[in-house]
Order: C-alpha cells, then structure tokens, then sequence
C-alpha cells in the first residue's frame, strides 16, 4: 500500500553528517511532493514520491568550511489532519534511516522514547501545538516525520538556514495525514450509536472520506452500528447505501477486535443494550484493552468495566458508579484537572484553540453523569463537574490496562457527548448527518482525548516522555 512505501523511504546518514554552513541564501520555504489523499477534504501539500529510492538530500552553500558551531533549528505549529487545530504532544524529528512499517493493530506501545529510523534530532509539541527541533545541519530537503501514535506522516522541507531558527509556520506542511497516501492513520473501529456522532468528529478532524468504510473495505475508519437504543435505519449505512457490520459482529470476537489500534464506541441511548451483552462480549472488550488495545467509550460504555454482570469473573474496582445514572442541566461546568501534565496542558489548549475562556473550565451541553468517585490509584479524572449529582464527580476519566500492570493498552470513558449543540447526528446514513464544519467547545476537549488516546501508554500522571536521538 502507499502509505507503507511511503514509509520506506532511504535516507542517506553520511549526507545527515554534513557539517553546519556558515552562511547561504536559503529561503527556508517548505515544500513537498508525492500524491493526493482523495475524499471530501482540500488535499494539501503533496509527498515525497515513494518510488525515488533516496530524499535526495543534498548540501546548498556548504563548500569544504568547518562547522561553526552555530545553532540551527526549525520550529513551527503541529496540526489535526485538517490543518486547523494544533495538536498537542506530538513529535516531530529528523531521521537518518529509512523508517520501518507500523504494525496494525493492538500491540503494547509503552512510552520508551524510541522511534523508527533513529532520529537525530526531535521536539515534542506543546499546548499551543508549537515545537522546536534544535541541532539541525544547514541541508537543502531535510527529512522530517511528524508523529502521534500510529499517525504519521514524512514531509520535506526544501532547505534551511543555518545559524538562525527557521520559523515555518503553515499547517499544510505541519500536519497529520488525511489518507493512506499520504502516510499513517491509526486503524479505527468506529460504532455508530444513534446518540452520538464520533464518526462526524473524525471527518470534521480532516480524515479523508474515502477513508470511512464498511469493515469490508479498505479504509482506516470502519463503521460498525448498534442497532438499538436510539438508533435508526440511516444509522446502519453509509451514504451510498453500502450497509455496515453490527457491532455485536465485531465484539463478539477478540481476534477481529485485535486487528483495530482503537475502537470508539457511540452512545446508543439506553444502558439497557449494554446491560444485555452476553458475558463474552465484555470479556473480550477487556481482553482486548489489556492486550495493547485503545477503547474510547462515550456515555454508558463504562458499564464494560461494571461487575454486577460478570461476578463470575471481576473486573478490578476502578471507579464507584452513581446509583442510577442522572442528567446534568444543560449547559453544565466542566472543570478540568490541573493537577497532572496532561491535564494542565489540556487546560491550556483549550484556551489557546478558543474552547474556553477560563483556564480550567469548559461548558458542556447535555452531559450525564454515570460514576461517582474514581477509586484505582492508576486512573484518573479528566473533568469532573460541579453539577454532578456528586459535585465533583468525573464525566471524563481514563486508566491504563491491564489495571494490575504493566501498562499495555488504555481505556477511556466519558458522560460528554460529543455531538450535543453541534447540529452532527448519528441517525442519518454518513456523512450526510455531519453538518457543521467547525468544532464545538466538548468536540475541542474530546478530539485532544483521542489524539492522546492515540499516542504511546504511560501512567497517567507522568510528564510527556521526549523521543531518544541517537
């Protein structure tokens, strides 16, 4: 596939050896070339063609001079696939060998530091999606990989100049992929509810529509549908009528599951559905966590991890669940939790991205509240609220898996519902039922969930881990 050649490209090390310049006229412009990623989005700068065997790296202005010494650097803003939200966490850095092909599926992607084609140069983005990656030789087409997870992509700047910083800021350079052609997307099961519209926030995010496929397809997002609770006929297809494999067709085997780097599952309306479930199906949801998998799952899918079903086999005490679930008025206060890295970045990101207008706070339409109080000392609460029929309990929280350790795989569950006050619905065939381009304030805080449900598993408390350069 394309987006595996792409991956292969060879760069030369003893090209990457070459020393500083001490002067040149580069622009610093960027530029790329290679194919277009194909669907319902503005394709952006084209790749590196995969065929060209090298990136043909090559020195402007260097001569036979000794290096300076001088420090040279790039830095500019990571962004969503669509180039407009800035992403945090993600890292960008110069290879110096070809990269290797990530493998699908779930797999145990602890944070060691090590990525493939031994960097010797990278940054990691901050909560305003800025990064800086110092150390860098003067080179004409220097390699660079932006990375999060199994989203990748390798683009080309056209030349730098040395012994300065060279600001590039433009989203379509600095950007995820949108499609297989033009590098790496995460293979995601993604179940449509009825309730919610998860599908929606991908596309809107500027994944590519030739993308979204039945399972039988060739896409990186395959659309399973719960058929009960709120769901409709317009739920089960796609917009060219293509029908879409149930949900339960999915979860009532492992080794399908296991084949899926992330599952997002859509509310479908009624804890009842999931209350119903044989035995087997939430066995092998946690199964599958525990094995390297990712599970997002919107409001009631943190009954997957509730005993009351599966006495005979228990699920280790992670949260206290509320005696019935209760509705928090519309809109509600979401507070954030600063008192960990990743939460206090995501305080900070949604300000700087215009989600919030107080640090630590975010408004929230039509949330519920299913969980009391989070009891294991390896989860924790995202957003918690005020409003809560506990003031204070989380409506966000998440834990790495298996619970006992060692940490393999990660489960995430919110009471936000991410189409709520964004006009998107999950009861029409997709994408017809997604309507508005733009992001609400909960589809902002929810998409910095997935990217980060996305990246390599640590406890959740710990500092963002730097990529090692070799």
């Amino acid at each position: 596939m394309l987006h595996r050649a792409l991956s292969l490209l060879a760069i030369s090390p003893a090209i990457l050896a070459l020393a500083c310049s001490a002067g040149g006229d580069k622009t610093g412009n960027p530029s790329q070339s290679a194919g277009n990623g194909s669907g319902g989005h503005t394709s952006g700068p084209m790749l590196q063609d995969p065929t060209a065997g090298t990136l043909g790296l090559t020195v402007g202005g260097m001569g036979s001079g000794a290096d300076p010494g001088c420090p040279t650097s790039i830095s500019g803003t990571v962004y969503d696939p669509a180039g407009k939200l800035p992403l945090y966490n993600v890292v960008v850095y110069q290879p110096s060998e070809a990269l290797a092909p990530l493998k699908t599926g779930a797999s145990c992607e602890i944070c060691d530091g090590n990525f493939s084609g031994r960097p010797v140069a990278a940054a990691v983005s901050d909560a305003a999606g800025h990064f800086k990656i110092e150390g860098l030789k003067a080179t004409e087409n220097v390699p660079l990989v932006i990375q999060v997870g199994k989203w990748r992509r390798q683009i080309t700047v056209p030349s730098i100049t040395a012994c300065q910083d060279n600001v590039l800021e433009d989203p379509e350079l600095f950007r995820l992929p949108r499609s297989q052609a033009e590098g790496d997307l995460p293979q995601m099961a993604v179940v449509r509810g009825g309730s919610e519209a998860l599908e929606c926030l991908i596309h809107k995010l500027g994944v590519d529509d030739s993308e979204f496929t039945s399972d039988g397809g060739k896409g990186r997002v395959h659309l399973y549908v719960s058929e009960g609770g709120t769901a409709t006929a317009g739920t089960a297809t796609l917009a060219d009528g293509t029908k879409l494999g149930t949900d339960d067709s999915l979860l009532d085997s492992l080794d399908k599951m296991k084949g899926y780097d992330m599952l997002l599952l859509g509310c479908e309306g009624t804890d009842n559905i999931i209350e119903g479930r044989p035995e087997t199906q939430y066995f092998n949801v946690r199964d599958y966590a525990d094995q390297g998998g990712r599970i997002f799952g919107s409001h009631y899918h943190d009954k997957f991890i509730w005993n009351d079903k599966t006495e005979d086999k228990p699920y280790p005490e992670v949260v206290k669940f509320q005696s019935g679930a209760s509705a928090l008025p519309s809109p509600a206060i979401g507070n954030i939790n600063t008192s960990f890295p990743k939460g206090a970045a995501l305080a900070d990101w949604l300000v700087n991205v215009k989600a919030s207008t107080t640090r630590g706070q975010i408004s929230i339409i039509d949330a519920e509240n299913t969980v009391q109080s989070v009891l294991h000392p390896s989860a924790i609460s995202w957003i918690g609220s005020p409003d809560a029929k506990t003031p204070g309990a989380p409506i966000y929280f998440s834990f790495p898996t298996p619970v006992a350790g060692p940490a393999c795989g990660r489960m995430v569950f919110s009471d936000i519902h991410v189409a709520s006050g964004s006009g998107d619905t999950g009861k029409e065939p997709f994408p017809t039922g997604c309507t508005n381009p733009n992001l609400t304030a909960q589809q902002a805080a929810l998409a910095f969930m997935i990217f980060d449900l996305s990246s390599c598993v640590q406890p959740e408390t710990d500092e963002v881990r730097k990529p090692i350069v070799k």
